[in-house]
């Protein structure tokens, strides 16, 4: 999977980060939010403060957070500085990331580590995290099932797993790059995959021990918000 790196897809989003990280891309003021520690809470997720709270209550410390896929400055940056939770970053450009930020001058806004979704269980102890985010990720991957299994493996139980994204991202990008999968939720809330060459659907938590517990509205349609919470049984 080393190789994969060399792919035009993963060439592709290292050309975006590149210019991101230049700050004369098309987002220069998240790149600030993100690098600048007083203006790093304009990035973070507040919406997921009940879970971080129900979290550090149910497991009586600051709950271990994965952000998977990550890039080269997490969203999630300011929970880890503020205490909220203890983050470790992880994506298979990682080693990439570290180098663009250098060149750019900047340092990385928390622990980013170089891991495969699909491996995850060979980079971390199984049931060690509290909280696996996937944001904007999944359908980015090689393998989709295989990181929502992997993700189970090393999420603890009572934990939560978080996917974001938009719906048919595949579709809506003609199959471009890193874009070779369409995910949406069915109307009974299963998660589907469908992928470039591949003409049968997978639903992605199927036999896994995991239960949706939250989910924005069902739909197939390309580029509609998609967010599934899963909770580890």
């Amino acid at each position: 999977m080393e190789s994969l790196r060399a792919a035009p897809g993963f060439r592709d989003e290292l050309s975006y980060w590149d210019a991101e990280l230049s700050l004369r891309g098309a987002h220069p003021e998240s790149m600030l939010n993100r690098l600048i520690p007083e203006r790093r809470d304009r990035e973070f997720p507040w919406y997921l403060m009940p879970v971080f709270d129900a979290l550090r209550k149910s497991f009586d410390g600051v709950p271990r957070v994965l952000d998977l896929g990550s890039g080269p400055l997490s969203m999630l940056a300011h929970g880890a500085s503020g205490g909220i939770i203890d983050l470790t970053a992880a994506d298979p450009l990682a080693d990439e990331y570290h180098a663009l930020l250098q060149k750019h001058g900047h340092s990385p806004n928390c622990r980013l580590v170089r891991c495969f979704g699909e491996r995850l269980a060979d980079s971390f102890p199984l049931n060690h995290f509290h909280m696996i985010w996937i944001h904007n990720a999944l359908d980015h991957s090689q393998d989709p099932a295989a990181v929502v299994r992997q993700s189970a493996q090393v999420l603890q139980i009572g934990g939560y797993l978080v996917i974001q994204g938009w719906t048919r991202e595949g579709t809506a990008e003609g199959w471009n790059g890193l874009h070779q999968h369409d995910l949406y939720l069915l109307p009974d809330l299963r998660l589907v995959c469908e992928s470039a060459g591949h003409t049968t659907p997978v639903c992605l938590a199927d036999g896994l021990p995991i239960r949706i517990v939250e989910h924005s509205e069902p739909t197939a349609e390309p580029k509609r918000w998609l967010k599934a919470v899963y909770q580890k049984a």
